[in-house]
């Protein structure tokens, strides 16, 4: 793949569309509940740098993103990195990039898109980088699922944290979260009560857990959003030590 931006669930190569991405796109593929996108390859990041500066957009990339993000008809969107080196097997790279959230522009998602390189770093440093966009979810609540407790390492338990609307409060810790606990062999039941989710909702998203965690054949830990519709699955990764937020620090405006 050498096109400077690709559908979401096309985005299956590491090396073009970083490892978040393509992570997703094979779960779109598995028929996980998975926004829509487009991804802006390593290939717009390489041709976008200049020397050892940070990258801006050529006018080709720049032309390509405009008519992808039109494409989408989104009137809010998620502008997420996806670097090469994040979320490996072996070490998770949580919160070193950069996520944009509630983008409502072409031209805000460029910005954002520099904003997404510039975390990479610069010169013969930087990973290559790939940026995924994705429209907004509208989140009645939002946050991680673990299916391996991330304090005591029993695997048979799903811990949930929630709290209402976006995850970024919870990356903040401005808002404490709702805790669940669920085990296959019962309902879900909380640990603390925020009056977040429902039973349902949170037997929802712990389901939506375990089929990653079976998929994938590894523990997992997962980012989530609840809407109107039900469950998206934003993000997943294997647990690879001492769990911790798979949400995305999102820096102010």
């Amino acid at each position: 793949m050498t096109e400077y931006v690709s559908a979401l669930r096309d985005a299956t190569e590491q090396r073009d569309a970083g490892r978040k991405a393509a992570r997703l796109a094979e779960l779109v593929r598995a028929g996980f509940p998975v926004p829509d996108g487009v991804v802006i390859t390593t290939e717009a990041f390489r041709a976008s740098r200049a020397g050892t500066g940070l990258p801006t957009p050529t006018s080709a990339v720049a032309d390509a993103v405009r008519r992808a993000v039109a494409a989408l008809g989104a009137a809010s969107l998620a502008v997420r990195s996806s670097s090469v080196d994040e979320d490996l097997d072996t070490e998770s790279r949580a919160g070193a990039y950069t996520t944009v959230l509630n983008v409502t522009d072409v031209e805000s998602v460029l910005e954002a898109v520099e904003r997404c390189w510039a975390s990479a770093g610069a010169g013969d440093a930087a990973s290559p980088m790939a940026v995924l966009v994705q429209p907004m979810v509208p989140a009645l609540a939002a946050g991680v699922a673990f299916t391996t407790d991330p304090v005591t390492g029993e695997r048979d338990a799903v811990v949930i944290e929630a709290v209402r609307g976006l995850a970024d409060s919870l990356v903040r810790g401005t808002v404490s979260p709702e805790e669940w606990r669920a085990r296959p062999d019962g309902a879900p039941g909380r640990t603390v009560d925020k009056q977040v989710l429902t039973d349902g909702q949170a037997a929802q998203v712990a389901e939506l857990a375990r089929r990653v965690a079976r998929w994938s054949g590894a523990p997992q830990d997962i980012e989530w959003a609840l809407s109107a519709d039900g469950v998206a699955l934003l993000q997943a990764r294997r647990i690879t030590g001492p769990a911790a937020p798979a949400v995305e620090p999102v820096p102010p405006p």
